[in-house]
């Protein structure tokens, strides 16, 4: 006989011999009860506790993996932090600064021969001002 709480209880009619049956789940089962009203309350107690456990571990498997996500966030975090890095060739140096920036500069021995050529240069427009007759005279003395 149905009752419309999804369950059959056939022996609704003999109440000296009462049976359940559940429509499945963890608690379907089919179990004749005897009358034995403590019993049956035991068995929905155990019931009650055990399902109460599982949805515990189903709380504490996703306090878990939360953890475990907040943890794989962070290590991300910090892998994909920008680390300043400085790139030497023979000619120059060019060095990233924390913020993104770039410095370039040139290395020792280019430097050296920059410097050279900028006194060359220096020297030779220097004089361009000056009357050739005077710059002549000055050049054989």
């Amino acid at each position: 006989m149905s009752n419309g709480f999804g369950f059959v209880n056939p022996g609704a009619a003999d109440p000296g011999s009462p049976t359940y049956t559940g429509t499945g789940g963890a608690g379907a089962y089919t179990q004749p009860s005897g009358g034995n009203f403590l019993g049956n309350l035991l068995d929905l107690g155990g019931q009650y506790y055990m399902g109460q456990r599982g949805v515990q571990s189903v709380e504490d498997v996703g306090r878990q993996a939360m953890q475990q996500a907040q943890m794989l966030g962070q290590q991300a975090r910090e892998d994909v932090q920008f680390r300043p890095f400085t790139v030497t060739t023979g000619t120059g140096v060019t060095t990233t600064t924390p913020t993104g920036g770039l410095d370039v500069g040139l290395g020792a021995t280019a430097g050296g021969l920059e410097q050279q050529l900028q006194e060359q240069a220096g020297g030779l427009f220097g004089r361009v001002g000056v009357d050739p007759t005077t710059a002549q005279q000055e050049y054989f003395e």
